[in-house]
């Protein structure tokens, strides 16, 4: 009997030996388990995506009859962005321009393409807004009096987004660039200059001192904002008149005189950085 308690006892003490030796790591365990349930710091939410805007169509009759066409482009998030209106090439539409929208909006701006009356779709005629219009005038059939009209058109368009702006949220129709190629940047100087109080800026690609009938001379003496000029020397009518409408404008401008590369919007594709020198310089005029 005394022999088997004292068995008993040197396997109690074992096992309690045991324990104790492995008790010695418990700590070590519990430790990968004390901060169970315990606060977590809280992670940052992932902020909202920037509201996106689809292109938006305009179609807006003039007095005589033309349904201006022309479509808004509004940038990620935008709130009060500045508007960029660009017009287009004599003979062209305001497809013209699509190398420049993705750099604008980029930079934070809005958009507006437009078609020139007797272009594209603004060939349509008509006194309210259709689908399905049921004439239509090109510009080669244009008058002397309705070439005179389109800088005019241009105004419309510029007072058609503040009187419509609710339909129009996150640009800022009061503060304006106008950027024209071609018989676009004569009608651009012209708009410009008619509507000086809100636009604050006017580029020129290719001008001329007068182009179908529109005549800028006086305009680009007269106008008190920024001017960018550029043309090439492929073009040699354009590039004398930005020359010396460089030397006319009284106020802030700027001058990209190009070698060959061809004439007003073309100039985008024949020298791409030539976008990147006017929206450098749109954000410096306009902010």
């Amino acid at each position: 009997m005394l022999n088997l308690v004292a068995s008993l006892g040197r396997r109690l003490s074992y096992i309690l030996a045991m324990c104790l030796v492995f008790a010695g790591h418990c700590p070590v365990a519990f430790a990968n388990t004390h901060n169970i349930g315990a606060h977590q710091p809280a992670s940052a939410e992932t902020p909202a995506p920037a509201k996106t805007f689809k292109p938006q169509t305009l179609v807006v009759p003039t007095e005589d009859g033309f349904l201006l066409n022309a479509t808004l482009y509004r940038p990620a998030g935008a709130k009060k962005a500045p508007v960029i209106v660009l017009l287009h090439n004599l003979g062209g539409t305001q497809r013209d321009w699509e190398p420049m929208i993705s750099p604008l909006k980029q930079a934070g701006y809005a958009v507006l393409t437009m078609d020139i009356r007797g272009h594209g779709k603004s060939a349509a005629r008509g006194y309210k807004p259709t689908a399905h219009p049921k004439r239509f005038t090109s510009w080669r059939l244009l008058t002397e009096a309705e070439w005179q009209k389109v800088p005019a058109d241009t105004v419309l368009m510029l007072r058609h987004l503040v009187s419509h702006s609710k339909d129009y949220p996150g640009i800022d129709p009061k503060n304006v660039a106008i950027l024209g190629a071609s018989v676009g940047a004569n009608a651009a100087m012209l708009a410009g200059q008619t509507y000086a109080h809100r636009v604050q800026a006017i580029g020129l690609l290719s001008p001329r001192l007068a182009y179908k009938d529109l005549s800028i001379a006086i305009a680009a003496v007269e106008y008190p904002g920024a001017v960018f000029l550029s043309a090439s020397q492929s073009d040699k009518q354009a590039f004398d008149a930005a020359q010396k409408l460089y030397q006319m404008v009284p106020g802030s401008k700027s001058i990209r005189l190009l070698k060959d590369a061809g004439q007003g919007t073309d100039m985008l594709q024949y020298y791409p950085p030539l976008m990147t020198d006017l929206t450098d310089w749109l954000k410096r005029v306009l902010g």
